[in-house]
């Protein structure tokens, strides 16, 4: 078993860390979170209600946290949060096919190959999210805590007022 890395090895690491939260934050304004994603599926078709539908997915499938946390502590924190960031970067590339759903299949085969995308999504995200939390007291010194998460908070800031500057 591989002994836990030195105060000096999270601290190195930690850089890298808040970069992938800022990265992440410009990949979700550019999905699923920003204003980006409402005006794409206004574009395909979907009326306000079925709109309605898919951003309440996200919200809703985070409910399984709590029934996943002794898992996501077996399988391992950083194992299963990076196996899942991943997998939600998998299921976002789909969305790409939503044109071709839609030209093919019509608006109804769209709307439910998009929920299927989000839900997938969300289920990822959720999962992700709660092996994250754990898994960030383990590289980040607890000395630092507080001071990593002010840092993380303004650079993810930072990205997400930078993406959505971007998008407009």
């Amino acid at each position: 078993m591989a002994s836990e890395p030195t105060t000096i090895e999270k601290i190195r690491g930690i850089p890298w860390s808040i970069a992938t939260f800022a990265a992440n934050t410009f990949f979700v304004q550019f999905t699923f979170f920003g204003s980006v994603f409402p005006l794409f599926l206004a574009e395909l078709g979907l009326s306000k209600g079925q709109m309605g539908f898919l951003f309440s997915l996200m919200p809703f499938l985070g409910l399984i946290a709590p029934f996943i946390g002794p898992w996501t502590a077996r399988f391992g924190y950083k194992r299963t949060y990076i196996t899942f960031f991943t997998l939600r970067k998998v299921f976002t590339i789909l969305l790409l096919a939503t044109p071709w759903v839609q030209i093919t299949y019509g608006t109804s085969a769209t709307l439910i190959f998009v929920s299927v995308i989000v839900a997938f999504f969300a289920v990822c995200r959720s999962v992700a999210e709660t092996a994250r939390i754990p898994w960030a007291q383990e590289y980040v010194p607890r000395s630092m805590q507080g001071k990593y998460t002010a840092t993380n908070n303004f650079f993810t800031s930072l990205a997400g007022f930078g993406a959505v500057g971007l998008a407009s």
